[in-house]
Formats: C-alpha cells, sequence, structure tokens
C-alpha cells in the first residue's frame, strides 16, 4: 500500500469515532508526549529555533491557496528599515540565538532588494546561524543567486508552483544550479553542495507544489478552504518554536497569523526577549497546553495538526495522523 493509498483510507474513515474520543486518543498519542519531550512550558520558555524577518508584503505567484497572492493582496506594500532589523539581529546576538533565520512569512523575500545587506548583516554578528531563503523562484536568477551566496546564504528552499505535473523548471533556476552552485561548489550530495576544500556548504532544495492545492487553513485566511470547526482543540508547538517579525516590527505567535492581526508585541517599542517572555505570549502558551485554541483568535480557525512529521517519531503514529485530520 501506498504512502497517498493510506492517506486516503485514514482520512475517508476519520469521523468513525465521535469527536470527544479523537480528541483524546490525538492527546495521549500526539501532545503529550510532544510536550514532555520538547519540555514546553509556558513560564521560562526556551529560546525559538527560528526567526522569520517578512522585510516586504509582496509575493508575485498566484497560488490559490494563499491570502498573499497576487489575486488576493490587501496589504499595503512595505518594507522594513535596516534600522529595524539590524537592532533585532543585535538582540538575537545577545541571546546567543544560534538557529534559523530567514526572510518570508506571508511574502516573498526575493521581492525585497535589499535582502543581500540583511543576509550579510546577520552571517557577520550570528556566525553560527543557518540563513535559509524559502521562494517560490520565480525570481532566482543566475545573477541574484550568486549576489546572495557572496552574501552568506546557507539554504536555498524552492517551493516550485506548478499547473501540471509535466511542467519543467524555470530555465533561470536550472541556470542557477548548473552553472553557479554547481561550478562553485562541485561536490555533491544530496541536496547539499560542497566546496572542493569542504570550506563550503550550501543546501538546495526544489519543493514541487500545484498552484491550486488545498492545504490547511492558515488560521482560516487560505481563500480556497474553509476555516477550522469552533471546537478545534490542542496543542501546537509553534508559539515555542517561531518568532515571526512583519515589516513594522510587530510579532505574531506563528506564521499562520498572516496579516498579524493579534500581535505579541512591537520591536519599535520592545525587545526580542520582552516580547518573547511576555504575557501575550504567555497567554498563547497556557492556551495551548490545556488544548484550548477555541480561546484564540487565528488558533480557533486553525486545522494545522502542531506537530510537523519530524516531531513524530513512531511511523504509524505519522500515518495515523491523516486520520486525525478528516474531520477538518
Amino acid at each position: 500500500m501506498t504512502a497517498e493509498v493510506l492517506r486516503r483510507a485514514l482520512l475517508g474513515t476519520g469521523r468513525l469515532l465521535p469527536a470527544g474520543i479523537r480528541d483524546a486518543l490525538k492527546n495521549k498519542l500526539y501532545y503529550e508526549p510532544a510536550i514532555r519531550r520538547g519540555g514546553y512550558r509556558a513560564p521560562d520558555p526556551r529560546l525559538f529555533d527560528a526567526v522569520f524577518f517578512e522585510v516586504v508584503t509582496r509575493c508575485n505567484s498566484r497560488c490559490t491557496f494563499c491570502a498573499a497572492a497576487v489575486q488576493n493582496e490587501r496589504r499595503p506594500k512595505t518594507e522594513m528599515t535596516f534600522e529595524l532589523y539590524s537592532k533585532v539581529i543585535a538582540e538575537l546576538q545577545a541571546l546567543g540565538f544560534a538557529g534559523r533565520v530567514a526572510y518570508h512569512v506571508a511574502n516573498d523575500p526575493l521581492m525585497f532588494k535589499g535582502l543581500e545587506a540583511f543576509v550579510r548583516c546577520a552571517k557577520e554578528a550570528l556566525p553560527a546561524c543557518h540563513v535559509q531563503i524559502m521562494t517560490n523562484g520565480l525570481a532566482l536568477t543566475p545573477q541574484r543567486g550568486e549576489r546572495l551566496l557572496d552574501a552568506g546564504v546557507d539554504e536555498f528552499f524552492v517551493t516550485f508552483y506548478r499547473r501540471r505535473r509535466d511542467e519543467p523548471l524555470y530555465r533561470h533556476l536550472v541556470e542557477f544550479r548548473d552553472e553557479v552552485l554547481r561550478k562553485r561548489l562541485p561536490v555533491r550530495r544530496g541536496s547539499g553542495y560542497f566546496s572542493a576544500d569542504g570550506s563550503r556548504k550550501l543546501a538546495f532544495k526544489v519543493l514541487p507544489r500545484y498552484l491550486d492545492e488545498v492545504l490547511w487553513s492558515r488560521g482560516g485566511t487560505a481563500p480556497n478552504k474553509a476555516a477550522a470547526p469552533d471546537d478545534v482543540g490542542g496543542f501546537c508547538r509553534f508559539p515555542w518554536t517561531q518568532f515571526n517579525v512583519t515589516t513594522d516590527g510587530r510579532v505574531s505567535k506563528c506564521c499562520a497569523d498572516v496579516f498579524f492581526d493579534d500581535p505579541m508585541g512591537n520591536l519599535q517599542q520592545q525587545t526580542v526577549a520582552e516580547i518573547w517572555r511576555g504575557e501575550r505570549f504567555g497567554r498563547v502558551r497556557r492556551a495551548l497546553l490545556e488544548g484550548q485554541r477555541r480561546l484564540l483568535p487565528n488558533c480557533q480557525g486553525c486545522d494545522y495538526f502542531g506537530l510537523a512529521n519530524q516531531d513524530i517519531r513512531n511511523p504509524l503514529l505519522r500515518a495515523l495522523k491523516y486520520y486525525f485530520l478528516a474531520r477538518y
């Protein structure tokens, strides 16, 4: 049985048990072990794993599942100032941050002309951090890619949105891969590209998807999917692992608050540590530890499972997850 056949079978049988029993099982099988293993607490949380800077409020793709797509965008175009960005980077340095730094929330970072300077600033101040460019690839030309390589990018993650299965990868992406990456970093192992002497490594990943896919509800903002039912409950790890900042300094609880409607604070007036350990984040975490998504804006309309596959160690439980998603 293929993974897709199993997934569809589990989705098709997901309503066999009453909702209350399903939720109790989901809590026992998934959330309670994850909370213990991850040490998730409301007061005094550990430092986040990733910080996402939304450097510009624009994307250049037409994905039907995204509220920030070209045809759906309702925000004014704004850009993050280097002054605000460098302030946050300095605070991350003081906190000893060594996780992932990326430049997307509901946008494509390559729409931002000053990206190279931002990347360089992060790598100089936080040499142990992993700088990721997650993009749809529409603007990743060989020239732009080479400039970002020089600035210190560690990973290009391209989500290739296509209309049909046999649609070829963009020519400029192929040129970047073949004429820039493979010449500068000739040793390849999987998605990793290494310099001949092993002194430099870069990841280049391409994930094919469809423009018209139906994914998760993104806190109720996905244009092609209804929000989750009002009685949705359960834990979610995002407010412990992500720190999302938009152009004007607002910080959201997670990436599903696409428009930063429920800000945890603003870095124009507060520090990273004050916001991360502040009462607003604490309120969110307490509700999620109690399985009460319904008490939180955005969370009450969100059908994200709360844990990624890498958080679920047992292969059977990873497959069974689709049974519990069936109600949404």
